[in-house]
């Protein structure tokens, strides 16, 4: 064999045993890829039995037991009817207390506005009551209700108080968890949160809104209210710097008509 004939069958050899290492190369990347894929899933089989261990120890026990139940905003109702409606029992572990579930359950309540509700852990509930706040009271057929900003209609122990009254709405409407939903009354609502004045009667029965204060009548076109209604307040407080009295003021005219009395 000539010189050439060794240099090429050297060359095939080295060719051999170059693709023989690449292969043993792949075999341990892939050897090594297998075992750490292996690893992995041992990890998260151990994980999930180590998870659901722990939230078997935490349904079941003693130290998550509820030990307190914290309301807070609380105005008329009272604190064991908050209880009730909410499910929440003392003595039940903490984990089995849905907060979405007893917000829902909370709120389902009409003179209940919106609810929060929060765990602490390891044994109290945290809970936050926005009550529905009357701004008028409306009569029914047999009782005196409060109307918050919303429309909806509550029984308080109230008597009438400073709070404005509406008057003019079907009294057959009027029914203890009902929401009104009427234009005019909604205009009352918005009267009443935003006047100046401080009136103790808007009446709904006219064709034109009437408001009475103590002293005086002020009858009101719907159409620009807003300005009409501050403009009625400039005029009621420069009568009371003069030191007089006004029977009525109508501002459904372009310039308004006072008669004093």
């Amino acid at each position: 064999m000539g010189r050439r004939g060794k240099i090429k069958k050297n060359t095939r050899v080295k060719k051999r045993e170059q693709a023989k290492s690449r292969i043993r190369e792949r075999r341990k990347k892939l050897v090594k890829k297998i075992g750490k894929l292996l690893l992995m899933v041992l990890f998260l089989v151990g994980l999930i039995f180590g998870i659901e261990k722990i939230e078997r120890f935490a349904v079941t026990s003693s130290y998550f037991q509820i030990e307190e139940i914290d309301f807070k905003g609380m105005v008329s109702l009272e604190r064991e009817e908050l209880e009730n409606m909410a499910g929440i029992k003392l003595g039940e572990n903490i984990f089995n207390v849905s907060p979405k579930e007893i917000v829902q359950h909370l709120e389902a309540y009409y003179i209940i506005r919106s609810a929060t509700v929060r765990r602490v852990l390891p044994r109290r509930v945290f809970v936050i009551i926005d009550e529905r706040r009357g701004i008028a009271s409306v009569e029914g057929k047999d009782r005196l209700y409060l109307i918050d900003r919303e429309g909806f209609l509550f029984f308080s122990d109230f008597s009438g108080g400073k709070l404005p009254h509406i008057t003019g709405i079907d009294k057959a409407k009027i029914k203890e968890g009902a929401r009104l939903t009427q234009d005019r009354l909604q205009l009352a609502l918005d009267i009443i949160e935003y006047a100046e004045i401080t009136f103790s009667e808007i009446d709904l029965s006219g064709r034109h809104l009437l408001l009475k204060t103590e002293e005086t009548k002020i009858f009101f076109e719907e159409e620009q209210w807003e300005r009409r209604l501050a403009d009625a307040a400039l005029i009621v407080s420069d009568i009371h710097q003069r030191g007089e009295k006004a029977e009525y003021i109508d501002m459904r005219f372009a310039h308004p008509v006072i008669k004093l009395r």
